[in-house]
């Protein structure tokens, strides 16, 4: 207590005020708009575990992908954080989210790679027509995950190791020309002969042709530039 004294009358006690420090910083709020935490780079293409990662909550998840929301679930696991059809390299980049382990937020760099098809339309063959028509992307993974086809994605299996892919200009990854036919020709065959898009055929010493390709093509290089190009895929 302290002693205080009026100007006329007996002294006061008056208590005193506590100190007060400065007012303690509210915790920030956690930034909810993935748009901002993802950036351009992925195109508005996330996992649901890399969503939850950043902090966005199952239940703001959920009610985004409500029927009439801004979000779009795409795949099991894959969201679009917009709606409306999706562009020919957001369907390739969820098709790889797709099928990267689950749980994790991505594929590890060549962990899962883009072959078949998208491969070699991408490098300009005429009868893959052109990368924005594909009805179907096939992706590549190691022969001992468990990865079913689903939606427009379809799955190939690696007999062996993964085989070394290369990063492509708009940042995916894929395998090269050479290993696209190689995947692509067994689920042609299996599709039968009267598929939209024929399987390629070797000409003769397709195969010897077909190791010069895989080992003197730069990745990515278009086949018709290629010096072990044997002339495989016709129209």
């Amino acid at each position: 207590m302290i002693r205080a004294t009026p100007l006329s009358g007996p002294p006061l006690l008056v208590e005193p005020r506590p100190l007060v420090g400065p007012r303690p910083l509210a915790a920030p709020r956690p930034l909810v708009d993935p748009l901002l935490l993802v950036g351009a780079d992925q195109q508005h293409i996330v996992t649901r575990a890399q969503l939850r990662g950043l902090g966005v909550p199952s239940g703001t998840i959920a009610h985004r992908l409500r029927p009439g929301g801004p979000w779009q679930r795409v795949l099991p696991r894959v969201i679009c954080l917009q709606t409306g059809r999706l562009t020919a390299h957001q369907r390739l980049r969820a098709a790889l989210a797709y099928a990267g382990p689950k749980g994790r937020p991505a594929p590890e760099a060549g962990e899962v790679l883009l072959t078949g098809a998208a491969v070699l339309a991408d490098a300009g063959l005429p009868s893959a027509g052109h990368p924005a028509d594909l009805a179907e992307v096939d992706v590549l993974i190691p022969g001992q995950r468990r990865v079913a086809d689903r939606g427009f994605v379809r799955i190939h299996r690696a007999g062996g190791a993964m085989p070394g892919g290369f990063e492509r200009d708009d940042g995916l990854w894929s395998t090269s020309v050479a290993r696209a036919l190689a995947d692509l020709a067994p689920r042609e065959r299996a599709d039968g002969a009267g598929s939209a898009r024929s399987a390629p055929r070797p000409s003769s010493g397709g195969t010897a042709n077909s190791v010069s390709c895989s080992t003197s093509c730069s990745p990515g290089r278009t086949p018709a530039r290629c010096p072990g190009w044997p002339g495989w895929w016709r129209s």
